[in-house]
């Protein structure tokens, strides 16, 4: 994967619209939905575009015509009509969607946004971590969360084939 900190505008949208599989990297409140939303915008705007968010922040372009938006839902004193990122993201496979947008990826729930990419849909998504080797890391440890019997290096091999770029 490329690690693009200092990528032009024109070099985003190029990824965008070559569908390349993003993980955009940070500390909290330093712009990653901003981000996020503003690759939106290179996204065509009759593709079907998936998000999936804990809170609804993402700007998604108003010119989009075919949108689907899935939030979570989590309620400590029943946890079993909780609705998680990870259940939603199983759940989302079924609609056939090309982009698909995690608002922030921080659990099992890599595991199957990894699966998703492999199977061709493209995804964007964010990581809390200071850059991309510890946003590797991260996403190492997550996907060891979901499926914990998997080799380290299959994972970051995994890892290596899906993912295209890290900003």
């Amino acid at each position: 994967g490329l690690v693009g900190s200092e990528m032009c505008i024109r070099d985003r949208r190029i990824a965008v619209q070559s569908e390349a599989n993003i993980v955009v990297v940070g500390a909290t409140g330093s712009g990653k939905t901003a981000l996020v939303s503003a690759l939106l915008n290179y996204i065509p705007t009759d593709t079907h575009l998936l998000t999936i968010e804990d809170t609804m922040e993402l700007q998604i372009p108003p010119t989009h015509t075919v949108v689907t938006q899935y939030k979570t839902r989590i309620n400590e004193e029943h946890p079993d009509t909780n609705i998680t990122i990870y259940s939603l993201l199983k759940a989302a496979l079924r609609s056939f969607p090309k982009y698909i947008i995690v608002g922030e990826t921080r659990g099992a729930e890599a595991w199957e946004m990894l699966q998703a990419m492999k199977s061709g849909h493209a995804g964007i998504t964010t990581i809390h971590a200071e850059d991309g080797p510890q946003a590797i890391s991260r996403l190492e440890g997550m996907m060891a969360l979901a499926e914990n019997s998997m080799d380290v290096n299959y994972i970051r091999k995994d890892i290596a084939q899906v993912m295209n770029l890290f900003i």
